[in-house]
């Protein structure tokens, strides 16, 4: 268990991993604050690894936009929703 802020802890924690399978963001629900999250996470995720996200926002739209799945991404805005790398 972790207890640090995110943005101090999860660049670390990334760095130590190496690569992950997944990721599940259900912290702030800010659009910046979401979409950091995203572009963080989204290099240490394995092809096929999913990022996995509650009550997306514009965050998720601008993330899902800038790498190219735009479409599959409108499908459950304001609530959970997954996309998969690779």
């Amino acid at each position: 268990m972790v207890l640090e802020d995110v943005r101090s802890a999860l660049p670390r924690l990334l760095d130590q991993l190496q690569a992950v399978d997944m990721f599940f963001h259900d912290d702030l629900h800010e659009p910046d604050h979401m979409l950091s999250q995203y572009e963080l996470v989204w290099p240490y995720l394995r092809n096929g690894g999913s990022l996995i996200s509650d009550d997306v926002n514009n965050g998720w739209l601008v993330f899902a936009r800038r790498h190219g799945m735009y479409v599959p991404a409108l499908q459950n805005i304001q609530r959970l929703a997954a996309l998969r790398k690779g």
